[in-house]
Order: structure tokens, then sequence, then C-alpha cells
């Protein structure tokens, strides 16, 4: 799952008798608006829920530890050409 960039973890919560529950996270926070929001939102559409939103800011700051090793392997492999071909 980190390749995909879920977390998934067992947690054990009180009142549950030890049970254990996997939640399953993405790495992109959401957050709840506000109550009046979603009353406009779910009166709007005419279903009665609501899932969070998106916050993005943690878009765009999102980072992606592969991309990175990959950019950097690019430009080592274009200093080295440049280097050996000049």
């Amino acid at each position: 799952m980190d390749g995909l960039h879920y977390r998934l973890q067992s947690e054990v919560f009180p009142g549950l008798s030890k049970l254990p529950l996997v939640t399953f996270a993405s790495p992109l926070p959401s957050f709840r608006p506000s109550d009046d929001l979603i009353l406009e939102a779910t009166g709007f559409s005419g279903v009665p829920a609501f899932i969070e939103l998106p916050d993005i800011e943690a878009i765009r700051e999102l980072r992606d530890p592969l991309r990175e090793e990959i950019r950097q392997a690019d430009r080592i492999t274009r200093f080295w050409h440049f280097a050996v071909l000049s």
C-alpha cells in the first residue's frame, strides 16, 4: 500500500472489546465544511449525504517520493551526459 501512498493500519478503540479495526487512509487530508455549507449543498443536490472535501493547499504540497527520486536521477544523468559529451 505504501507504493500507492495509502496508509493501512490496525487500531483498537475503547468500547469495542479489543476488536481491532482496520483503517485505510489517503495521504491527502480532507475536512468537513461548516454545517451551513453542508445544508446548502445537500439541499441543492437533493441527496441527504455529504462527503468531506479535499484540502486544496495540501494537494499543492503533496510530495511523491518516487517522483522526486526519478527527478533527481534525471538531473544526475543530464549532468553526467553534459560533462562527458561536452
